[in-house]
């Protein structure tokens, strides 16, 4: 009787504990399909699915009785909380005017996030969020040269895009002060991590991933199709990512050890091959056709780092710099502006937010709050090299590799200003803490 009892108990937690991944899959599918392709709109019809992840982690735990965090991600995202605190008390002694605009992204999402990697306990489930990601990446690419080959006139508009033109964060597409073509639309950035990452999931092959959807055939379609949608956007950050990408793939994989570091050599050579070989055939061939020049874009790179072109930004660098130095060590709180500054149209209802995110940031908390975010982001990539050296983990290079072009893009593209673009420096995290409880039997999750 006691035997049939505890085989019925174990059944019911089988059950328990199935239901819970399902779910999971169900949260994250639709979340992150979401955010992806619709950032910044559809928020009734996100709001759902976060109190779902609230709930999920509760049923979790009464279920587990205990929490899939390791000690370092907690203290991780501590520090992060830590400088948000910080940023609290000293925006409310200053009455900082977007203080409390700030405070659910910076503390309740953060929260937030911190319950979806406790929910995310093996390296399986991991995998169908990166299957997920590469799915919505697919359609945002698709989607975006489908409206700028619409835009141009090779194609029909489709009604899909008055969902963006009667939002906040409408496509738009023309010519800019360079001559060039230029894009904008909220989800394009997410490329600068998506790109890198795929690049390297191409060239490491990682186990685990489901090979009908992920493959190398699949990869390359993408990767090539990314390239022309970065190119046709016209952003200088989409070109500046295609040019560190490969820098940061094989920076990291110096760290593997063994024939699989030859191996990884030998692929990241065709690789990058591929890729200037079509480059060069794409800008021969049909770059005319698209109204692209590529003096024209070289040009438009060049001319961010000169301040006589690029006045806005080096005007933005000395305002928060002067105005950092009379707060150097707390700042002056969180969604703190810079008095006096004159904002253009519609960004002077958000005196706090500026394109030169980190300069924002150093101005709004000062040394000791920045410091803290800084050491989050830096103790990721040690932890993830860590890993890559102890396991020989070629799937780790891939994640921080987008997760460095993702910091490299925010420096200039303030993309951290939304909950929704918070993921990027989330998801490096999440596979660290599997990683890291991975040799712990006690802790293993069937």
């Amino acid at each position: 009787m006691e035997l049939e009892l505890q085989n019925k108990k174990l059944v019911d937690d089988k059950m328990q504990k199935g239901l819970l991944n399902w779910l999971g899959y169900f949260l994250a599918f639709g979340l992150f399909m979401q955010v992806l392709i619709f950032p910044g709109i559809l928020k009734p019809l996100k709001l759902p699915f976060l109190g779902l992840i609230v709930i999920a982690a509760i049923l979790n735990y009464s279920l587990e009785k205990k929490i899939f965090l390791h000690k370092y991600t907690i203290i991780l995202v501590g520090l992060y909380l830590l400088r948000s605190i910080i940023g609290i008390i000293v925006g409310y002694s200053n009455n900082t005017p977007g203080l409390y605009i700030l405070i659910p992204l910076n503390v309740y999402y953060v929260v937030l996030y911190l319950l979806i990697i406790s929910l995310v306990k093996t390296e399986g489930f991991f995998y169908k969020i990166i299957e997920i990601l590469f799915m919505g990446t697919v359609m945002i690419v698709f989607l975006d040269i489908y409206y700028i080959l619409a835009s141009l006139g090779f194609l029909p508009q489709l009604s899909v895009f008055s969902i963006f033109d009667n939002s906040n964060y409408p496509f738009s597409f023309g010519i800019n002060q360079y001559g060039t073509l230029e894009m904008y639309a909220r989800n394009l950035g997410f490329l600068p991590v998506c790109f890198p990452l795929f690049t390297g999931m191409l060239i490491f092959n990682p186990k685990g991933i489901n090979k009908w959807l992920i493959n190398k055939v699949s990869l390359i379609i993408l990767l090539l199709s990314t390239i022309v949608l970065m190119f046709l956007t016209g952003r200088r950050i989409f070109l500046l990512i295609i040019l560190v990408t490969p820098v940061f793939v094989f920076l990291l994989s110096r760290l593997l050890k063994g024939q699989v570091l030859k191996d990884v050599n030998k692929i990241f050579t065709y690789v990058s091959g591929l890729t200037i070989i079509f480059s060069f055939v794409f800008f021969t061939y049909w770059s005319e056709s698209l109204f692209l020049d590529f003096d024209k874009l070289k040009d438009s790179f060049v001319a961010a780092f000169d301040s006589s072109q690029e006045g806005v930004r080096f005007h933005q660098s000395e305002s928060l710099i002067y105005n950092w130095k009379k707060a150097p060590l707390l700042g002056h709180g969180m969604g703190a502006g810079v008095p006096g500054y004159k904002k253009p149209g519609k960004d002077r209802a958000v005196p706090w937010g500026f394109e030169l995110s980190y300069h924002s940031r150093l101005n709004q908390y000062g040394i000791i709050g920045f410091g803290f975010e800084a050491l989050y982001y830096f103790f990721i990539v040690v932890l993830g090299c860590y890993i890559v050296r102890r396991d020989n983990d070629m799937f780790m290079i891939a994640i921080l590799a987008g997760y460095l072009a993702f910091l490299l893009a925010n420096a200039t593209n303030p993309f951290l200003n939304s909950f929704e673009f918070f993921w990027p420096v989330i998801l490096p995290l999440i596979y660290i803490n599997i990683k890291l409880f991975k040799n712990k039997k006690d802790l293993e999750i069937a």
